[in-house]
């Protein structure tokens, strides 16, 4: 028994010594840029963008990201995974001509060389929801209604005059995405403010 137990080990150390050979640390696979994204269709939204395009057959696609910028001058990333072939842009409050370049991203983060394309959203929902938003009296405080046809988040900041020291607060906050809405401000006192 003492010799198969001895034969066993040193069939063991063999197959580990010879198996023993020095690896170099190489990365998984040769990461390079991916193809870029190709038949490219832009759609303008209500404050925004639709970019539609077919993705290249490249096994290294992680994803396809958007880069543009608002008229304020803040840079926005959009991204989209490789189960997609779309992007929507957000956030442009009118209706003048922008530009967003279009990459393919690799795995480990090298993107493709971009695509610009250029597109004018059409009017924002915050816009139609303020030059709709009408204000009225009610019982210890005042009443708001508007309109919101493209069902968007949105959020109404109500700010006021602080009492003690006279500046401006956020008195209260509101969030609806219904079409029409009213919502009202109470818990003051009757007179004029």
């Amino acid at each position: 028994m003492k010799k198969i137990l001895y034969l066993v080990s040193f069939i063991a150390s063999f197959f580990i010594a010879v198996s023993c050979d020095e690896i170099g640390r190489e990365p998984f696979n040769k990461d390079v840029a991916p193809e870029k994204v190709s038949n490219i269709n832009v759609e303008s939204l209500p404050g925004g963008a639709k970019i539609t395009y077919t993705l290249p057959n490249d096994k290294n696609l992680l994803y396809v990201k958007a880069v543009y910028t608002l008229a304020d001058g803040t840079v926005r990333e959009m991204k989209s995974s490789f189960y997609k072939n779309e992007i929507v842009l957000d956030g442009f409050s009118d209706t003048i001509q922008y530009k967003a370049n279009i990459y393919s991203v690799s795995r480990g983060e090298k993107a493709s060389e971009p695509i610009e394309v250029t597109f004018k959203p059409s009017i924002s929902p915050i816009k139609i929801a303020y030059e709709t938003l009408a204000m009225k009296t009610t019982f210890g405080g005042v009443a708001f209604t508007y309109t919101n046809p493209y069902e968007a988040n949105l959020r109404f900041t109500l700010l006021t005059k602080d009492t003690i020291t006279g500046e401006i607060v956020i008195a209260s906050n509101f969030y609806s995405k219904a079409k029409t809405g009213r919502f009202a401000l109470r818990g003051y006192n009757p007179r004029e403010r």
